[in-house]
């Protein structure tokens, strides 16, 4: 089978009706935002942090992901001005409790 013939929108919704698989989809990146015309504009970071647990004495951080971008005076975005994404390889592995809190198997 050839990648060209390949329906790829087809075959993820084909999967999706699977109770054995779960299908993400790829974000494709805004690059068009809010119009400032000279409007003040605020700085804000979103931060995600990902962990193999909520228990502060074992559990340790897996994914930090940060985004930061300006805002207008009426909360809508203006533009993103950095993007930042790091992983660690936890010392511990547990895959059954992963795949709990995650979603997936390292």
């Amino acid at each position: 089978m050839s990648l060209e013939n390949i329906n790829l929108a087809k075959m993820a919704e084909i999967l999706a009706q699977s109770s054995d698989y779960r299908v993400l989809r790829k974000l494709i990146p805004r690059d068009e935002f809010a119009i400032c015309n000279g409007q003040a504009t605020r700085t804000g970071i979103l931060l995600d942090v990902e962990t193999t647990g909520l228990n502060t004495a074992q559990d340790e951080i897996i994914e930090l992901a940060m985004v930061k971008f300006t805002y207008l005076p009426d909360d809508r975005i203006a533009a993103i001005t950095e993007v930042f994404s790091a992983f660690n390889e936890p010392s511990i592995s547990d895959t059954g409790r992963d795949y709990r809190a995650h979603g997936h198997y390292r």
